[in-house]
């Protein structure tokens, strides 16, 4: 399963417990970082369209990077949230393979590791 969803292979550290948690951590640092970054609230029910990654960030790309040879400029990640045990939903598949199609990534993070080790494959 790992081998057809790359983006999934990603265990830089112990996974969160609370997803809650992990969201924090992540807007922490892109906050940090002065991106911007759409999510939904997580007490209350949701307005967006089911499957949709929880996290869609705007970044920049400041320094070259020679390793990815990703270009300066602007950038978007999309990162789906989850713990060490959750799982995808069947609507979070579908958007995961509908994004695969058009080209673009989704990346699962279940720790604040794997979000540091996104950011350093993309060249942040």
């Amino acid at each position: 399963e790992a081998a057809k969803h790359p983006e999934q292979r990603l265990t830089a550290s112990a996974p969160a417990e609370r997803e809650k948690v992990l969201k924090q951590q992540c807007l922490d640092e892109c906050q940090r970082r002065g991106w911007l970054v759409f999510h939904s609230r997580m007490d209350a029910p949701t307005t967006r369209p089911e499957g949709e990654p929880d996290l869609i960030i705007l970044a920049r790309i400041e320094e070259p990077d020679w390793a990815t040879s990703r270009p300066l400029g602007p950038t978007t990640l999309f990162i789906e949230l989850k713990t060490g045990k959750g799982k995808l939903s069947t609507e979070q598949l579908g958007v995961h393979a509908h994004a695969r199609k058009l080209g673009h990534t989704i990346y699962l993070v279940r720790s604040i590791g794997d979000f540091h080790e996104v950011l350093r494959k993309e060249g942040l």
